[in-house]
């Protein structure tokens, strides 16, 4: 027969592990994460000026513009 501490040893020991193991997977998964993203090691020149075309206001017979 096992005492009652063995059991309590055991969970905290369970207990442990599953923790240890999801800091790793964390860890792993937090590496790629930080990695800089392909889009950012492209250099783009600036956009030139936008202008915009001159247009007519029309409003139909039924009144929508």
């Amino acid at each position: 027969m096992r005492a009652k501490g063995d059991h309590r040893m055991n969970v905290t020991r369970r207990f442990g592990v599953v923790l240890t193991v999801f800091a790793l997977a964390m860890m792993v998964m937090a590496a790629p994460a930080a990695a800089k993203k392909p889009w950012e090691k492209f250099k783009f020149p600036e956009l030139g000026d936008i202008t915009m075309p001159d247009y007519q206001k029309h409003t139909l017979s039924n009144g929508m513009t």
